[in-house]
């Protein structure tokens, strides 16, 4: 997803447990699993942000490109990743200790909550698909196989079958105008001066992303021992 649509972050639009309700219906299943189900939904990893084969996908290619031996590459890796779980558990318990779940953003404040009242709406209203959801289900599914199949027929189509699977979700709705931007920078400067004007600006927009990423991280552990308003707000 990220290689391919080079697209920042992506989430599933449902767990896996809802895709098992909706299909074989929680009419039909015991309040103990699903229960049990809604609990342990949090598990699933939907989202590329809290996936860490990209990002190490990534760390490799930029080693090789660099020369850098990857047996060290992968040690370091493990060893910032061990380093963040720490930290950020130290962290996350500190600040619920000291300020208080409610001070917390607006995600961590109603998480619990929101799971709780899913698990409450599935025992008290079952769900059963209809036929209108089985058509759906179809309809979405043969569009995906026939932007496919145009995509590897024909080169100058110019539709992809990712942005038809990846348009539903909260990381669309966030970072659509960013994507936007840098696809429109990027047909302009490929228009306008070609591939190699491309490849040539290529670590500017590393470089304004490493940015971005620094200004955050600066700004985050700045906040953690000096309270503030937050810079960045969702």
């Amino acid at each position: 997803m990220v290689c391919e649509a080079g697209i920042l972050i992506y989430t599933s639009p449902f767990r896996i447990n809802e895709a098992i309700f909706d299909i074989a219906g929680t009419e039909h299943m015991q309040p103990a699993d699903i229960t049990m189900l809604t609990m342990t939904s949090w598990t699933q990893i939907r989202s590329t942000a809290t996936i860490n084969m990209a990002a190490v996908a990534q760390s490799f290619k930029i080693g090789s490109a660099m020369g850098a031996s990857r047996t060290k590459m992968m040690l370091m890796a493990m060893a910032a990743i061990t380093v963040a779980i720490i930290v950020s558990h130290f962290a996350s318990l500190y600040v619920i200790y000291t300020w208080g779940v409610p001070k917390l953003g607006w995600w961590p404040r109603g998480s619990s909550l929101g799971a709780t009242t899913r698990l409450v709406q599935y025992l008290q209203v079952p769900t059963l698909m209809t036929a209108s959801d089985w058509v759906g289900m179809a309809l979405g599914g043969a569009i995906t196989w026939a932007l496919v199949a145009l995509r590897r027929q024909f080169v100058w189509w110019p539709l992809h079958p990712l942005g038809f699977v990846t348009w539903l979700g909260w990381p669309i709705d966030r970072y659509w105008l960013s994507i936007f931007i840098g696809w429109l920078v990027k047909y302009f400067v490929v228009r306008f001066g070609g591939y190699q004007t491309y490849h040539r600006l290529r670590p500017a927009a590393f470089g304004l992303i490493l940015g971005v990423a620094f200004i955050v991280t600066v700004s985050i552990v700045l906040h953690f021992f000096y309270p503030a308003a937050p810079l960045i707000i969702e």
